[in-house]
């Protein structure tokens, strides 16, 4: 959900126990979420006081992470500034809270062991974006132990899911991470481990050939990529309905913290929160331009591929990305206590959370921190450019998977 940092203080949280042997610790990859946390506890050796990162909850216990989970929610802004057609798309999301209540209720029956990766706060977003859009695919670009994917199954039964990852759920181990990994039986495409092929390398007009089923696709992004290239690569390709995850707001999203952007020597690293951010995300423009700001940090590839942009480069990027937009919907939180955030979650009384049987801050993965994750339609290409969009797709497809095969391109 953030960066490394606090998949770190997870990490140490679930008192995961590490095979002798440990991970391949190929840090210049991209990786699920675990293997990322164990790369930097490994290196960070600054997590050793738990109390830097907690406060108090609703009830008086002690959450993890929560004033930090707390200031960033209150760096959203009430609305997403520039990005306002489709905020009331969905109206009230009430009604479907019972829903998933009871979903959740058999999810924590499904596994033996933590909970993991995604909070609930998140997984109750993509449980009604798929309830709602029904689609008939869905490409999950970042798996983890595959907890998602069992969702996914259950909300959309009928679905072909493609599921894609460098890791995937069979790096998560009940004996040795204390997570079970999920596999779906029928149905799901697994493009994970040994047969990985990252989101901008699949030939999707192979995978999904038809262009209308395509169009009908839900894309979520848990990836840490950025949007801009994200968006544009995708829409090359017909796809329109987009999930994405981890939608920091724009001071996070563009920390000078010490564990990204390792190639650019000459920024000044004066960031010092735990939670920093690895990706340009879609908040980041459509979220009002901090007063002062000369200079935005893009990050992409999980941070680790990073340039400064002008405050000009940057509103052109905000221009493109209004420009592609039909609508943008930023979820609210299913929960959250922070006094003075400015958008209020769905359920404000903790009170409710044991009437249906969610768990408390304290025994959330998250501490139900929310990062109000957007689900965007994007318009379709015009019938006129759609055949020379596709064909240039299909050649940086194949330059993506020749880069990375020279080791040119970082995956």
């Amino acid at each position: 959900m953030f960066g490394i940092w606090l998949l770190c203080q997870l990490a140490r949280s679930l008192q995961l126990n590490l095979p002798a042997s440990g991970f391949s610790g190929n840090s210049s990859r991209n990786s699920s979420e675990l293997v990322r946390a164990h790369e930097a506890f490994q290196i960070s050796g600054e997590a050793s006081n738990r109390t830097l990162f907690t406060s108090f909850g609703a009830r008086g216990e002690f959450v993890p992470m929560k004033n930090e989970q707390c200031d960033i929610a209150r760096q959203y802004a009430a609305a997403p500034t520039f990005c306002t057609t489709g905020i009331d798309r969905f109206g009230d999301l009430a009604p479907s809270i019972p829903g998933f209540a009871q979903l959740w209720a058999q999810m924590k029956t499904a596994f033996v062991g933590a909970p993991c990766c995604m909070g609930i706060n998140h997984l109750f977003a993509v449980y009604h974006a798929v309830l709602t859009l029904k689609p008939p695919v869905i490409i999950e670009s970042g798996v983890a132990a595959g907890h998602t994917t069992w969702l996914l199954r259950k909300v959309a039964p009928a679905a072909a899911i493609f599921s894609l990852d460098p890791a995937g759920p069979a790096s998560y181990q009940l004996q040795y991470q204390g997570i079970q990994g999920y596999f779906d039986p029928v149905g799901t495409t697994y493009l994970t481990g040994a047969l990985f092929q990252d989101l901008s390398a699949a030939r999707w007009d192979q995978l999904i050939p038809d262009p209308a089923v395509r169009a009908k696709t839900l894309v979520i992004l848990d990836d840490h990529q950025s949007t801009i290239e994200r968006v544009n690569m995708l829409r090359r390709w017909g796809f329109q309905y987009i999930f994405y995850e981890d939608n920091y707001p724009f001071g996070v999203a563009t920390s000078h913290d010490r564990f990204t952007c390792p190639l650019l020597t000459t920024i000044q690293r004066t960031f010092t929160k735990t939670l920093f951010g690895d990706a340009y995300s879609p908040n980041t423009m459509c979220g009002p331009l901090p007063a002062g700001t000369t200079e935005v940090l893009l990050k992409d590839r999980f941070g680790k591929e990073c340039k400064l942009l002008t405050v000009a480069q940057h509103k052109a990027n905000v221009a493109s990305f209004q420009g592609v937009l039909d609508w943008y919907f930023e979820y609210p939180a299913l929960f959250r206590d922070c006094p003075g955030a400015k958008r209020p979650a769905l359920i404000t009384d903790v009170a409710q959370l044991a009437l249906l049987g969610l768990p408390t801050e304290t025994e959330e993965i998250w501490g139900y921190g929310h990062l109000h994750p957007p689900l965007m339609h994007l318009k379709p290409v015009p019938p006129a450019n759609a055949l020379a969009e596709l064909q240039t797709a299909i050649q940086l497809a194949v330059k993506f998977t020749q880069d990375a095969l020279a080791g040119a391109q970082l995956v």
